[in-house]
């Protein structure tokens, strides 16, 4: 109370501050596992190289603390469900029941897709479903939600 105007005014900023803190009931987490490759379009997908991760503050949520690693969903091809720019969490897995979405690699290329019988679909009917004829498909995971990024 006998602080100078300088003072109070310091104090007053820490006070807005931790006000508006204590409003967001979201507890940040820091997930340490985003790929730097995209999906679904996407380029190549390593997940032994130590250099192709990144890290983000996220919502915590049980997911968030759940997931092996995160991706970025590049295009359109499971819409309504995942947009462009999204991030999914990802839990690692070599199979999943048709009808899961999950994160599968052809050719080299990373795809979140929802696992068929025989193929991997889009969920846009714009998009064409994946075959291994094309190509051997192998599941890495299987998507486990959508993660809230923190700007």
């Amino acid at each position: 109370r006998t602080l100078d105007e300088y003072g109070k005014e310091a104090v007053d900023n820490i006070l807005d501050i931790e006000a508006k803190r204590c409003e967001d009931d979201h507890s940040i987490y820091t997930f340490r596992r985003l790929s730097e490759n995209k999906v679904s379009a996407g380029t190549g997908f390593d997940l032994n190289d130590p250099d192709q991760w990144k890290s983000i503050d996220v919502i915590d949520t049980p997911e968030a603390r759940k997931a092996d690693f995160a991706v970025e969903v590049e295009g359109a091809s499971m819409e309504p469900d995942y947009h462009d720019g999204d991030i999914v969490y990802i839990a690692l897995a070599s199979e999943i029941p048709v009808g899961q979405v999950g994160l599968f690699i052809q050719n080299g290329k990373g795809y979140i897709k929802e696992a068929g019988d025989g193929c991997i679909i889009s969920r846009n009917p714009e998009y064409e479903n994946i075959f291994p004829e094309d190509g051997n498909i192998e599941c890495k995971g299987s998507v486990i939600g959508i993660a809230e990024v923190v700007e």
